[in-house]
């Protein structure tokens, strides 16, 4: 029988199961590691906006030095670029703050303040140019307080963890493989050693053939191997009798033939000069051929005895016993 190429062997089998189950794991466990931090980072970013916004909101600024005092007594608490905008009676500040310095009208603010926004989820918006911000807005009598905080280093620290965590996937899925290719080889060498012993079992099916040696561990190859011995064993007690039965049907047929032929060389060597013996030789003939013809009719019947159909039938043995 030809060899399918195509199927794939126990060993590939353990192997691509082992690494798909490791890649999935080790992506499971970034893409949780993902979430956890990008929304703690988010919840950390979006806390620090509030707090800021709350600061502007209690500071009550009426006008440029008021604001300049508020700058100089506030502590920031974020670390994402930000814009103001702060509309009172008197005047109208932008602002641009990065990290801890704050600059009052700056190019970049007057650039920002005049690019397109458009207003996502919550307090998520898109600034053409600029990026995404968290934006917040609230009005106390006469001021009006609007704050932008830029997410780009959120999002930048977010990227620099899913390289991080591609990087980690490679060499789990490469270390993986190796420890597969390992692992499969181990389990799948007590297998391999029981096929070739089986192969070379079956090379000479007509005699006897001697048990496997069948590999301890796992219990299933075990289990396999001493089943595969005691079919040996049948089959080496099916040859035996099989042996058996042409020596014992050998003998019987010999011993008519020899009479047979015995009778006939006596009437070809004594025949013609005593004719009496005639009947008597010709009498042996006719029942060591019946009782060649009976062996062989037995020998048929016990062929076609293996190729019938037991029909097993309910019987009284009550009645079998009466009668």
């Amino acid at each position: 029988m030809p060899k399918n190429n195509t199927t794939p062997t126990y060993e590939q089998l353990i192997n691509k199961a082992i690494r798909r189950l490791m890649l999935t794991i080790t992506l499971l466990v970034s893409l949780i590691t993902l979430l956890m931090v990008g929304t703690q980072q988010t919840i950390n970013t979006t806390r620090e906006a509030r707090d800021l916004m709350s600061s502007l909101n209690q500071a009550n600024i009426k006008d440029v030095p008021s604001f300049i005092q508020w700058n100089n007594t506030t502590t920031r608490n974020t670390k994402q670029p930000a814009f103001i905008w702060v509309t009172t009676k008197k005047a109208t500040l932008t602002t641009a703050t990065k990290t801890k310095r704050t600059i009052i009208t700056t190019p970049s603010s007057k650039s920002f303040f005049t690019k397109q926004q458009t207003k996502l989820v919550g307090p998520l918006v898109y600034v053409r140019g600029f990026g995404f911000f968290l934006s917040y807005s609230e009005k106390d009598g006469h001021n009006t307080y609007q704050l932008w905080v830029s997410l780009r280093r959120l999002f930048n620290s977010l990227l620099i963890l899913i390289l991080l965590m591609l990087a980690v996937t490679c060499a789990a899925l490469a270390l993986g493989t190796w420890w597969a290719h390992r692992l499969a080889l181990r389990l799948s060498d007590p297998t391999i050693k029981l096929l070739h012993a089986t192969k070379y079992t079956s090379n000479n099916p007509d005699s006897d053939q001697p048990t496997l040696d069948v590999p301890a561990s796992p219990r299933e190859i075990n289990d396999l191997g001493r089943a595969f011995n005691e079919l040996l064993v049948t089959q080496n007690q099916r040859l035996q009798h099989e042996r058996q039965f042409i020596s014992d049907a050998s003998h019987e047929l010999r011993t008519p033939i020899a009479a047979i032929r015995g009778n006939l060389s006596l009437i070809k060597r004594r025949g013609d000069a005593h004719p009496e013996v005639i009947p008597e030789s010709l009498q042996f003939i006719d029942e060591e051929s019946l009782r060649m013809q009976h062996l062989i009719e037995n020998l048929l019947h016990l062929s076609r005895a293996d190729r019938a159909k037991l029909v097993l039938t309910d019987q009284d043995l009550s009645l079998l016993m009466l009668s």
